[in-house]
């Protein structure tokens, strides 16, 4: 159903590194996670999501849900101009694109702990963020999944736990993943995920699987971390690499998931 057409793509990624430094107007801090490193890093990532959502059909009308909403928020709304709401950990206001609801994924362990006044949407974007949570993902994707009106679709962009990277690290004795964070709302990566799980995940909570795959969408160009004694040159070269890996060992992962018309 989703066509991966590259030419689109990397006008749309070329395009998000040149605004790199740019800064969005009027939008508060608190609802972008927002770098120029951060922007080059995640440029791919934003410009399969943003291709993927154009061929989906959103537009004008449309609504979005942002999941912990970062510099996707501000494309989002710059690339089909509609309503785009956000779930985060900020208190419920109005924000320049939408409403942000305040809400914690976690609280999905238990449906009376669901959240209930929000929903009717044509798509949930659920990027980079299912790795973050402690609860299991078939009840987090289950609520989400709630939130979509009939025909809705769910898309889940999150790490591969069987890239290379991952891979090599265990090999040469190094735990490829972080250390739980002692910040409760960064609690960096509790697991990650094998794009089995994940589609089993979607499929469980009664979202049927449109789409999914194996991505390069991690442009290690950028340095997101200060202090990285990788060069620049260095991981440009690993990116182009990682094109012509094996799906399997390629760091992305995504799917798209949609609520059944009959769904009550």
């Amino acid at each position: 159903m989703i066509r991966y057409d590259r030419a689109r793509m990397r006008a749309i990624e070329r395009q998000i590194i040149a605004d790199r430094h740019k800064r969005p107007e009027g939008l508060p801090d608190k609802y972008i996670c927002y770098t120029p490193e951060y922007a080059g890093f995640h440029s791919r990532r934003f410009a399969i999501m943003l291709m993927t959502l154009e061929q989906l059909g959103l537009g004008p009308e449309s609504r979005i849900l942002d999941v912990g909403p970062t510099l996707s928020a501000v494309l989002l709304h710059q690339q089909f101009g509609c309503r785009v709401d956000a779930i985060s950990f900020s208190p419920d206001e109005e924000t320049p694109f939408g409403k942000n609801h305040e809400f914690d994924l976690n609280l999905t362990q238990d449906p009376a702990n669901w959240r209930t006044d929000l929903g009717g949407y044509d798509a949930i974007v659920f990027a980079e963020v299912l790795e973050h949570l402690h609860t299991a993902p078939r009840l987090v994707l289950a609520y989400l999944g709630s939130l979509l009106k009939p025909g809705g679709y769910l898309l889940i962009q999150t790490p591969n736990a069987l890239a290379l990277k991952a891979r090599v690290q265990l090999l040469l004795g190094k735990h490829p993943y972080e250390q739980i964070s002692e910040h409760l709302h960064s609690p960096n990566h509790f697991r990650e995920n094998t794009l089995g799980e994940l589609t089993s995940f979607a499929e469980l909570s009664g979202l049927p699987v449109v789409h999914a795959g194996h991505y390069n969408y991690f442009n290690p160009t950028f340095r997101q971390r200060t202090g990285s004694k990788v060069p620049g040159w260095v991981g440009n070269l690993y990116f182009r690499f990682s094109d012509f890996l094996p799906a399997r060992m390629k760091r992305g992962l995504m799917v798209v998931a949609q609520r059944p018309l009959n769904r009550e």
